[in-house]
């Protein structure tokens, strides 16, 4: 919490969003993600004032570009 509150004004939104992404990314290594880990990441985009559907977002894009 206290290291994200002196980050987050240096952030922008996208930045931020490319943040959750690579963290879902790292999430994802093992080959799903666990209820903990979506709690994690939905709290992750609260501190960062982005909607949790952005996970589901880039769940999505990560699924399509593996079935490309």
């Amino acid at each position: 919490g206290e290291q994200v509150e002196k980050i987050r004004p240096h952030m922008t939104y996208v930045s931020a969003c490319n943040f959750i992404r690579d963290v879902i990314i790292v999430a994802l290594t093992d080959g799903e993600l666990t209820d903990d880990e979506i709690g994690c990441l939905v709290g992750v985009c609260a501190m960062f004032e982005i909607h949790p559907s952005f996970i589901d977002q880039v769940l999505n894009s990560i699924a399509t570009q593996k079935a490309a």
